[in-house]
């Protein structure tokens, strides 16, 4: 009797998450409880399968995240568009000391296990930069584009 009540919990759990959730029939059910499991309160999850890598796309606490899982389930990382004044500390002064009032945008924030490292876009007066920073301010041009 306890296995039954203890499958029919599972079975109507698993179908309340997937009323939610958008193109999960490729995704295995390793990848869709673990990301239950991680991410409990995201909604308007969207999954897209490609190249053994499962992406959930989805809303969590404001934001738009995408969540990315191998083909065994496991999180490899995440990646959310923030603001400029969502950055750390030392990320923004190490861009207002190189850049100064140059605009800033397109900033994404990817988390890789223990790693977090920022990518945005710079435009000076002379070129558009695609650069890259570590949390602790280190900054890297990934790519320049002349104006």
């Amino acid at each position: 009797m306890k296995k039954i009540i203890v499958g029919l919990t599972l079975l109507l759990s698993l179908a309340s998450f997937t009323t939610f959730a958008r193109g999960e029939e490729k995704v295995s059910q390793e990848t869709l409880l673990n990301f239950k499991k991680e991410f409990k309160t995201a909604e308007n999850v969207s999954w897209v399968v490609a190249d053994e890598v499962a992406t959930a796309s989805f809303n969590l606490n404001g934001f738009r995240v995408q969540a990315y899982f191998d083909e065994d389930g496991q999180l490899l990382g995440t990646a959310r568009t923030i603001l400029f004044d969502q950055l750390p500390i030392t990320v923004i002064n190490s861009i207002n000391n190189r850049f100064g009032t140059a605009p800033v945008y397109e900033i994404v924030e990817y988390t890789r296990g223990a790693e977090t490292f920022y990518t945005m876009s710079v435009e000076t007066t002379k070129s558009k930069l695609k650069i890259r920073a570590t949390v602790s301010g280190n900054i890297s041009v990934e790519k320049k584009t002349k104006k």
